[in-house]
């Protein structure tokens, strides 16, 4: 059972990226559409790439938190219950330090395509460093959820993570 943080994290992390992947949707169709009555939608396919790339990285936090990331569930299942507890820390520890470099590097970057007002080479000309931010709010929702992780597995002896089997491998 998750805690009320692990799942607010977990609905706003699903909510933004649906909504992201809703936003391709548009784009896309609306290009389709206009595009059979001759009319040209500035930078829509720029639109519907950025999108894309911001819903996958809104979606990490969920997918981590429902246990959809590829594990080798294997080893958790025939492990001792805390060696199994232990090397999902470890895994945890490690995740937290990559994901954390990852919001620094990244936060870094936006800011220097702010400062520098670096901007996307479309019709419709969109300042990089929104996109990269909007990007970044992602990964820091991510590097939450897998700090609230951690602190449920040092303090509460179990892990975040949803232990029920993916929904998918119950149909094959």
């Amino acid at each position: 059972m998750q805690s009320p943080v692990a799942k607010v994290l977990s609905r706003v992390s699903s909510v933004s990226a649906g909504a992201f992947l809703l936003l391709v949707f548009l784009a896309v169709a609306v290009q389709i559409v206009a595009r059979a009555f001759g009319i040209l939608v500035p930078s829509a396919d720029d639109v519907a790439r950025y999108a894309m790339a911001i819903a996958a990285f809104h979606g990490l936090a969920y997918t981590y938190l429902d246990g959809a990331h590829i594990r080798v569930t294997l080893f958790f299942s025939r492990a001792e219950k805390r060696l199994a507890q232990a090397f999902t820390l470890v895994i945890a520890a490690v995740t937290l330090v990559v994901v954390g470099f990852l919001v620094f590097y990244w936060g870094e970057m936006a800011y220097e395509s702010r400062i520098y007002g670096s901007r996307s080479s479309g019709l419709l000309s969109i300042p990089i460093w929104v996109i990269q931010f909007i990007a970044l709010l992602g990964f820091v929702v991510f590097m939450l959820s897998v700090l609230i992780d951690i602190w449920s597995i040092v303090f509460r002896g179990r892990s975040e993570i949803d232990d029920g089997e993916p929904e998918v491998a119950d149909t094959l």
